[in-house]
């Protein structure tokens, strides 16, 4: 089992999603926005918890597993889940009201302001050389060892 298991690129994805769901979100609002006017403290954490988990899990197995590309095409699942509620590191963490369209209204004295944005042929784009980088793992033959590294040792015969 071991074998099959790529420990580097699972500690990578577990600091990276950390640190990008949990930690930067965090100080970010509470830094700059500490009354949860533009931010959604709850739905950020929700979100990032969640993002620790998948992208975890993403980075367990090596590539050239078909276990991986399942969680790689729930990756990409969960990639959609966020271009679509917002309040995470893909959406810079403010809210969308749909997919790939983001929405900030509110009101400053008594006049309601709202700001929408349509960013969702880039969602579409990202998710389409996403979904082919998943799959040219899946079908690249694994590579065989071409060079034997030498140790220290072994070079100079300690």
């Amino acid at each position: 089992m071991s074998k099959w298991i790529n420990w580097v690129t699972l500690f990578r994805n577990l600091i990276a999603s950390v640190i990008f769901g949990l930690i930067a979100p965090y100080f970010l609002i509470t830094n700059l926005d500490p009354n949860g006017i533009l931010f959604d403290f709850n739905a950020v954490m929700l979100n990032g918890v969640i993002m620790v988990v998948v992208y975890t899990c993403y980075g367990i197995f090596k590539k050239e597993l078909f276990i991986r590309f399942l969680i790689g095409c729930g990756w990409i699942v969960l990639l959609i889940y966020f271009y679509t509620v917002g309040s995470n590191v893909f959406t810079s963490y403010l809210p969308n009201c749909g997919f790939g369209l983001f929405c900030v209204d509110g009101e400053i004295e008594d006049v309601k302001i709202a700001f929408v944005f349509n960013y969702a042929w880039f969602v579409v784009v990202v998710l389409c050389l996403k979904g082919l980088n998943l799959f040219r793992h899946l079908v690249k033959p694994i590579e065989e060892k071409k060079y034997k590294y030498l140790t220290i040792s072994q070079k100079f015969g300690i």
